[in-house]
C-alpha cells in the first residue's frame, strides 16, 4: 500500500463482528434456546423471550429461601448482549433435550463449540411444566440478585481494627439474611447474593450488625481457644486441641479433640445434657453464655468436641438451633 492508502487503513474503524441473534431464526416462538450449567453448577439459560429478544441468564436454582431461584447476571437484546458467539453456550454441559435444534446449528455455524450431557426428553419435559413452556427461570426484578460485600467493606463505619474486610463482611451480610429471612445465594467460598429488592434492609441490618461485632468481647482473636480452655477441667485442658475453627455467618464452629479423662467443666449458669442412647454419637453437652454470648459444646463417644459458638447477632433462637444443628437428641440432665 501507498502512504495514502496507509493512512486511510490505519484510521479506519474496524468491522464490526456480526453476532449470531434474532435476525438468524425464522421460527420467532418465545422458547428456550440454550439450558445448561456452568462449572459452579448454577444454571445457564438462553431464551428468546415474549419481546423479540434474546436472554441470556445466568442463576442458582438452590438459593435458599426462594422457590424459584437467584439471577446473578442477566443481558438482553437482538444478540442477547453478548460480546461472542461462545457466551451463549454453558462452560460446562447443556442439556440436550431442552436445547433448540435451530439454535444449535446457528451457533455451529458462527463456531461455536457446545458441550452437551446425556439425552434426557423426560426432564425436559418437567421442566417445560415447571417453567410454564420454558427450561429454566427466565428474567424477573423480584430474583435479581446483588452481592453486598464491596459495599460493607467500602463502608466508612466499617471497623478498622477488623483487617480481614471481605471475611467480615461475608459474615455481615449472611448474619442479615438469615436475621431477616432473604432469599440468599452463596457459592463456595465466594459472596453472599441476596434478592436485589430486599439489599437496602439487608444492608442496614449488617450496618447494625457491623457495630456490635466492632464491640463485642466475643470477637477477639484469642475467644475461641479461652472458650475451649473453660469448657474443660482444668487438669484436661491442656490436652484439648482444636483442630478446626470455621468462622460461619454471627457464630463460629470450633472442632477439637480431648483425652479420654476429660470432662466439661462445671458451672452453675450452664445447662448439662446426657444422652444414654446406646447407639448415641454425641454422649453429653453443654449450653450457657461466654463472654455474655451464647454457646452450645457437644462431646461424642470418641470425644470428638463440637463448639458452637455465637458471636454477634440475634440469640433468641441459637441455643435450640444449635442444638439441632449438631443433631444433639439430649435431654436436660
Amino acid at each position: 500500500m501507498n502512504a495514502i492508502e496507509y493512512e486511510q487503513f490505519s484510521t479506519a474503524a474496524p468491522a464490526a463482528r456480526r453476532l449470531p441473534g434474532v435476525a438468524d431464526l425464522k421460527n420467532l416462538t418465545p422458547r428456550t434456546l440454550i439450558y445448561g450449567y456452568d462449572v459452579d453448577r448454577n444454571d445457564f439459560h438462553v431464551y428468546l423471550g415474549a419481546d423479540g429478544l434474546i436472554h441470556v441468564v445466568r442463576y442458582s436454582s438452590r438459593a435458599v429461601g426462594s422457590d424459584m431461584g437467584l439471577i446473578f447476571s442477566h443481558s438482553f437484546g437482538e444478540t442477547g448482549g453478548v460480546s461472542a458467539p461462545s457466551d451463549y453456550v454453558p462452560n460446562k454441559r447443556a442439556y440436550p433435550a431442552s436445547c433448540d435444534a435451530e439454535f444449535c446449528h446457528v451457533l455451529r455455524s458462527f463456531g461455536a463449540n457446545i458441550s452437551f450431557t446425556d439425552f434426557d426428553e423426560a426432564a425436559n419435559a418437567r421442566r417445560l411444566e415447571k417453567y410454564k413452556g420454558f427450561a429454566g427461570l427466565v428474567f424477573s426484578d423480584e430474583l435479581d440478585a446483588v452481592s453486598l460485600e464491596t459495599t460493607l467493606s467500602a463502608d466508612p463505619a466499617f471497623p478498622p481494627e477488623l483487617t480481614a474486610r471481605s471475611v467480615h463482611s461475608t459474615r455481615l451480610a449472611l448474619q442479615a439474611v438469615l436475621e431477616l429471612r432473604v432469599p440468599f445465594m452463596r457459592m463456595e467460598k465466594g459472596p453472599v447474593f441476596v434478592v436485589k429488592t430486599a439489599a437496602e434492609a439487608v444492608l442496614a441490618r449488617a450496618r447494625e450488625l457491623m457495630v456490635e461485632m466492632a464491640t463485642s468481647p466475643a470477637v477477639d482473636p484469642d475467644s475461641t481457644s479461652d472458650l475451649v480452655k473453660e469448657l474443660f477441667t482444668p487438669e484436661g485442658a491442656f490436652g484439648v486441641d482444636i483442630i478446626m475453627e470455621r468462622p460461619g455467618a454471627g457464630d463460629v464452629l470450633i472442632e477439637a479433640q480431648a483425652p479420654d479423662n476429660v470432662v466439661f467443666a462445671s458451672n452453675p449458669d450452664w445447662s448439662v445434657y446426657r444422652n444414654e442412647a446406646e447407639d448415641a454419637f454425641w454422649i453429653d453437652g453443654i449450653s450457657g453464655l461466654f463472654r455474655g454470648r451464647p454457646f452450645v459444646a457437644a462431646r461424642s463417644k470418641n470425644n470428638l468436641v463440637q463448639i458452637r459458638f455465637s458471636e454477634f447477632g440475634l440469640q433468641e433462637r441459637f441455643i435450640p438451633d444449635a442444638l439441632a444443628h449438631c443433631r444433639m437428641p439430649l435431654i436436660p440432665a
